[in-house]
C-alpha cells in the first residue's frame, strides 16, 4: 500500500492490508481510511471485518463488525452509508466515532427493484435511480424523523 501525501507531494509505502481483499470498497473519514466488504478472492468467502488505517501512526486495525459485497457507498460527515447486495431496500449506516451500525428504509415503492448510486452534497444523500421511473431521492439526516426522504424535482438527463 502507499500513501500520498499532498503537502510534500509525494507517495510512500506502508504497512500492507493485513489480508487481501478482492471487491471491497475504501472510505476515508477524518484522519482514517476504512477498508469495508470483499472477498479474500473470488471463490472464497466474504469479510465482515473493518481494516482501519490511522494516518496520524502509519498502523492498521481490524474491527469486527463490518458489511459484505457493498455495491455503493458515500460518506456524510463521521459515517459511511453502504448499500449491500441481497439487501437493497436498506442503506447500512456505519458511525465511526462510536463503531455503531444503524439502518435506514429506502422508500421504493412496492417491490420495485432498482440499481442506484449514492453521492452526497451538503450534509446530504442523493440516491441516484438506474431509471427516471422513480426519479432522484434526497436523504437528509438532520431532518425529523418521517421527513428525511424527499424526491428531487430535477430530471437526470441519462442513465447514471
Amino acid at each position: 500500500m502507499e500513501l500520498y501525501d499532498p503537502e510534500k507531494n509525494e507517495w510512500k509505502l506502508i504497512a500492507p492490508l493485513k489480508k487481501p481483499r478482492w471487491g471491497g470498497f475504501a472510505a476515508g473519514v477524518g484522519s482514517k481510511l476504512y477498508v469495508l466488504g470483499g472477498r479474500s478472492s473470488s471463490t472464497i468467502g466474504y469479510y465482515r471485518s473493518i481494516d482501519v488505517f490511522n494516518t496520524n501512526t502509519e498502523e492498521w486495525a481490524e474491527i469486527k463488525n463490518g458489511c459484505q459485497l457493498v455495491l455503493t457507498h458515500a460518506v456524510i460527515a463521521d459515517k459511511i452509508y453502504c448499500v449491500q447486495w441481497k439487501d437493497e431496500r436498506t442503506i447500512k449506516v456505519y458511525n465511526t466515532s462510536n463503531n455503531t451500525w444503524t439502518k435506514v428504509q429506502i422508500p421504493l415503492p412496492g417491490k420495485v427493484r432498482e440499481s442506484f448510486s449514492l453521492g452526497t452534497y451538503g450534509g446530504k444523500l442523493f440516491m441516484f435511480l438506474s431509471s427516471n421511473r422513480i426519479g432522484t431521492l434526497v436523504y437528509n439526516p438532520e431532518a425529523a424523523e418521517g421527513s428525511r426522504w424527499e424526491p428531487l424535482d430535477t430530471i437526470r438527463s441519462g442513465p447514471c
